[in-house]
């Protein structure tokens, strides 16, 4: 429990880094102070609308994961107009305009010229 409230305080007070422990319940994460609600996940799933390279750090250039459009990810933490999402074991940062609440609809194809 020492760790726990030692990483929490760190991550609050670095909010560049900011984001929970690996593996923390969500009913944990609830639970947290005021202070430190900007590390709970947002309700609801939240889907990536467009193919997004994302960062390993908000003010950075370091290369994180590539997220796929469609893909459901968990909200970690939102630092001005950078999003912190996890998919499995991935996380990265992603600019918070490529998120959204509903899956991306699909390009319509392309129809065929029209004959002459």
């Amino acid at each position: 429990m020492f760790r726990l409230i030692v990483a929490l305080a760190v991550s609050a007070a670095s909010p560049a880094f900011a984001q929970a422990p690996p593996g923390l319940p969500p009913e944990l994460l609830a639970r947290l102070p005021a202070g430190l609600s900007g590390l709970a996940p947002a309700a609801g799933t939240t889907y990536i609308q467009a193919d997004t390279p994302s960062k390993r750090f908000p003010d950075a250039e370091v290369a994180g994961p590539a997220f796929l459009a469609g893909t459901a990810v968990t909200v970690l933490v939102t630092e001005g107009s950078w999003t912190r999402v996890a998919k499995g074991d991935q996380f990265g940062w992603v600019p918070a305009t490529a998120l959204g609440t509903t899956p991306p609809v699909p390009a319509a194809p392309a129809l065929p010229p029209l004959p002459q």
